[in-house]
């Protein structure tokens, strides 16, 4: 009892000193974390690049109805956005392309290649 009265006084002064130093390596710790450099540009010089051949196809409606015909809206808007870039040539307009497997789709993907095309986007609408 008398070892306990002895250095309880110690003990409590020790632990609060532990808090305060904890407490201050909380506050005093690092701070967050931050982008060294937030800004990134990219130009892009005309003449330096050579454009992608892009073709869009009207979209293939999977399932429900499409009263506000986005099957066919979708491909110009698409389209006008890839132009914009500077960065594609676009050949939009033309049918979707026939469901199935790889092997339907393999004649109307040679005419998109045969007419310079390198990518062809390819999406199908559900409505829900």
């Amino acid at each position: 009892m008398m070892l306990l009265r002895r250095f309880g006084g110690r003990l409590t002064a020790l632990a609060a000193a532990a808090t305060l130093v904890v407490l201050a390596a909380a506050l005093l710790g690092p701070g967050p974390v931050r982008s060294q450099n937030p800004d990134v540009e990219l130009n892009v010089r005309p003449g330096q690049i050579k454009k992608i051949n892009i073709a869009v196809p009207e979209f293939t409606l999977a399932g429900g109805s499409d009263p506000q015909n986005w099957a066919k809206r979708m491909p110009e808007i698409t389209g006008a956005d890839l132009t914009f870039t500077s960065l594609f040539s676009v050949v939009a307009g033309s049918p979707a392309l026939p469901a199935g497997p790889a092997e339907a789709a393999k004649t109307r993907l040679q005419e998109f290649a045969a007419a310079g095309g390198e990518l062809v986007i390819v999406r199908h609408i559900t409505q829900v």
